[in-house]
């Protein structure tokens, strides 16, 4: 099966995260449920590897991260460590795409 937009597009976020071991990347968005109904996505990009936090991921590195109903809206680049209690923002919320220049994660 073909990847989609925005699994080529977390794929490359992915590399880009490899050489910027002191960011972290959130991604915001939903996902459309089968009833319509929209659910929250939020995908945290770090050292190489996607996770999301809203919802579970197979244990298997060749399965997407993203559902294919994903539906991906904007982007954070934050300090690492993570302190869920006090993000340090770096830059964002902007658009996914801006982070795909890897001028925007210094």
């Amino acid at each position: 099966m073909a990847l989609s937009n925005n699994e080529k597009m977390l794929l490359i976020l992915e590399r880009i995260s490899q050489l910027h071991i002191n960011k972290i990347l959130r991604l915001k968005g939903f996902i459309v449920e089968k009833d319509e109904s929209k659910r929250p996505l939020e995908i945290l990009i770090y050292k190489g590897f996607s996770s999301c936090t809203t919802h579970s991921t197979d244990f298997d590195l060749d399965k997407p991260t993203l559902p294919r109903n994903a539906n991906l809206i904007e982007a954070e680049l934050l300090l690492a460590p993570m302190n869920p209690s006090q993000d340090k923002i770096v830059r964002g919320p902007l658009k996914i795409e801006e982070f795909l220049k890897e001028s925007n994660w210094l």
